[in-house]
């Protein structure tokens, strides 16, 4: 497939977010210069492509984050706030999992959901 211009944008935004980011914000950050259409087309190949993955969040949105697949089991460990509604990457050694041994995984999504550490703060400031 021939890359366009509005690939290039969606992978870049994607790529510069802090976070993983539903369409909402990626829609945000492309402006009209691609339409909805357009948009979920892209991240629809972008995903084939092995260049990002999704994953429902609590609110029943999908997230797009960029892949970073080491060559072994893919591990995508998130923690979504439950006030601010960031969904943040986490590390994976501070996930711990247990597969079984006649299992074979090639992928494994943990989404966790509390208040983060921001939210935390502001509302220990301000009660």
């Amino acid at each position: 497939m021939r890359k366009t211009l509005a690939r290039a944008k969606i992978l870049k935004v994607i790529r510069s977010a802090t976070h993983p980011m539903n369409y909402s914000e990626i829609k945000n950050r492309v402006g009209d210069t691609c339409n909805r259409v357009t948009i979920y087309r892209m991240l629809l190949r972008l995903e084939k492509e092995s260049l990002i993955y999704r994953f429902p969040d609590f609110n029943g949105d999908f997230r797009y984050a960029i892949c970073t697949d080491s060559g072994q089991i893919s591990t995508n460990n998130h923690f979504q706030c439950l006030e601010c509604n960031t969904v943040y990457n986490l590390k994976p050694e501070n996930v711990a999992i247990q597969i079984p041994d006649d299992y074979l995984a090639s992928t494994v999504h943990i989404l966790a959901a509390g208040v983060c550490s921001e939210c935390r703060a502001f509302n220990e400031k301000n009660n």
